[in-house]
């Protein structure tokens, strides 16, 4: 948590590259702002999506109850869930209500899209070949200066686009006057110009900006006046591996996001723009 001075926070929501970026810290000191995250290693913007309520689930029941816990199989919606596994991930896991029972829905890692679903509750879901409909417990956020929303990088293509659009509009039921930003994703040191990779990452990152305007933040095009490469992927010299940034790939974010908040008006005032 970075230290508050107007009781404000930077809500930043995403995968790894929040998770574990340091670009949220970097933004909200300069602003004199908090943070706080939603955001989670290896997970797509689908799975962002369902956390947020901005996307709901229903699911099949799959068999009998045990210990509380019912193995379910999901129906809708069509997404992206857990293409990415490894073994430092942890299980999804999101509170929240399946069939008016309040418990906890988890997606274990190693689990095919349609596998290893459970919901864990006191009471035990109605059986039957009726859908039975799963609505997360979305965060709520007490005094939001920012929503930054970059997911899509684990699953760029028209779901993620699709997801992105839904989490956006779930932040403004829920927060009327809600300032956010969504951050396009970037080429992956394997996805050079021309690639079936970079052909995904430049058609989100096309329907985004068309759908947010200026409310949209193209990283790639800000990678590229930093430090720029011949191929469009993202430079070495900013990234720790082929796809996560350093900490100068993190400036090269913080300063892009700052500049476009300021030109939105949404910079406070009397604060310098990260340099």
């Amino acid at each position: 948590m970075s230290g508050r001075r107007d009781g404000s926070s930077l809500i930043a929501i995403g995968d790894s590259l929040t998770d574990h970026g340091t670009w949220p810290e970097m933004l909200a000191d300069a602003a004199g702002w908090g943070v706080e995250r939603v955001a989670y290693a290896g997970q797509t913007s689908t799975e962002l999506a369902v956390r947020l309520g901005a996307i709901g689930m229903t699911f099949s029941v799959a068999g009998r109850a045990r210990e509380g816990r019912t193995p379910l199989t999901p129906v809708t919606p069509s997404g992206d869930f857990r293409h990415h596994i490894d073994a430092g991930m942890a299980d999804i896991a999101v509170p929240g209500m399946l069939g008016g029972l309040r418990g906890l829905l988890t997606h274990r890692v190693g689990g095919a899209a349609l596998e290893g679903w459970e919901f864990a509750s006191e009471g035990t879901p109605p059986a039957g070949h009726a859908p039975l409909d799963f609505h997360a417990e979305a965060p709520v956020f007490a005094a939001p200066a920012a929503f930054v929303i970059w997911c899509g990088r684990n699953n760029p293509g028209p779901i993620a686009a699709r997801d992105i659009a839904a989490i956006v509009a779930e932040l403004h039921v829920h927060h009327s006057a809600a300032r956010s930003l969504v951050l396009g994703v970037h080429a992956a040191s394997f996805e050079p110009a021309g690639s079936e990779g970079a052909a995904l990452v430049d058609g989100l990152n096309a329907t985004l900006a068309q759908a947010f305007g200026d409310h949209f933040v193209d990283l790639g095009a800000a990678f590229d006046a930093a430090v720029p490469t011949s191929d469009g992927t993202t430079a070495a010299r900013l990234r720790s591996d082929d796809v996560h940034l350093n900490a100068a790939g993190d400036e090269v974010v913080a300063r892009a996001v700052a500049h476009r908040l300021s030109g939105l008006g949404w910079w406070p005032s009397g604060r310098a723009l990260p340099s």
